[in-house]
Parts: structure tokens; C-alpha cells; sequence
């Protein structure tokens, strides 16, 4: 691991879990909000469930991304 400051934040510690498991808990959130918003603007149910998957997946990859750039 190297030297590392104290409370800093890498792959193996409880922080970054938290941290991940957070991010998840937020893109589920916008997931669920964009396919609902998107359901009641008019698109169909597959519209809806698509858009849905799609902001979870931006959202998580760029959270991700994110993640990995402050534990570096």
C-alpha cells in the first residue's frame, strides 16, 4: 500500500465500501426517478424501463469513475 495518510480513503477500506454502496443506493434512486418521469411523460413501459436502466448505468459509471479518480 505504500504510505499513506491517516483516514485516507483506498480499495480496501471500509470508507470506499460505504462510499460504493452509496453510489449505488443514489443510482438506483435516479433509475427508478428517470424511468417513473419518463412513464408519466408518455413513453411506453419498455421506453421507461430502458431510460431507467440507462440513467443507473451513467450514473454508477460515472460515480465510479469518480471514485477511482479521489482514491488514487
Amino acid at each position: 500500500m505504500g504510505d499513506t495518510a491517516v483516514g485516507s480513503v483506498h480499495a480496501g477500506s471500509g470508507v470506499f465500501w460505504l462510499a460504493c454502496v452509496l453510489l449505488l443506493a443514489v443510482a438506483a434512486i435516479c433509475g427508478l426517478l428517470a424511468g417513473f418521469l419518463s412513464w408519466r411523460g408518455g413513453a411506453n413501459v419498455y421506453n421507461a424501463a430502458l431510460f431507467g436502466f440507462g440513467a443507473f448505468g451513467g450514473t454508477t459509471g460515472l460515480g465510479l469513475a469518480f471514485i477511482t479518480l479521489v482514491t488514487q
